[in-house]
């Protein structure tokens, strides 16, 4: 299925004004293929993707419905957050990760900052490895 997205703002790097994403999943009547964890959208919604090129020119988003941040506004303040979602019947070893609202402007930041090559945390670029060893005190 591909979706077209239309772009307000690049966070890392330029692209075009128009996005085509690349999904598994569709319908071709009568018959309909679901793929879980696969994100679906609204028209008009507005959302941040992080994605990956596809051959064709098209780009697929990175980790399903964990590449899609739901942009939400704050009826009290008009402040943006951004927002991720674990869908239905999606499941994670250790139980859900806790998903919480961050501020779009602080999101979009630290995206740039880390496309930029900023140091993540205290003074050093992350790593998986060394994090998961600090964090656990074992080898991942």
């Amino acid at each position: 299925t591909d979706t077209e997205f239309e772009v307000i703002d690049d966070a890392k790097g330029t692209g075009p004004k128009k996005l085509t994403i690349s999904q598994l999943g569709g319908r071709i009547d009568p018959i309909e293929m679901i793929v879980e964890g696969t994100p679906a959208f609204a028209v008009g919604e507005e959302v941040v993707l992080f994605t990956e090129p596809r051959a064709g020119g098209s780009r697929q988003i990175v980790g399903l419905s964990q590449g899609v941040a739901r942009v939400r506004t704050d009826p009290a303040t008009g402040g943006e957050s951004a927002v991720t979602e674990v869908p239905a019947g999606v499941a994670f070893v250790g139980g859900n990760p806790r998903r919480g609202a961050t501020p779009l402007g602080a999101l979009l930041d630290q995206v740039r900052g880390l496309a930029a090559g900023a140091p993540h945390g205290p003074g050093r670029p992350r790593s998986p490895a060394t994090d998961l060893l600090e964090q656990d005190g074992g080898k991942p």
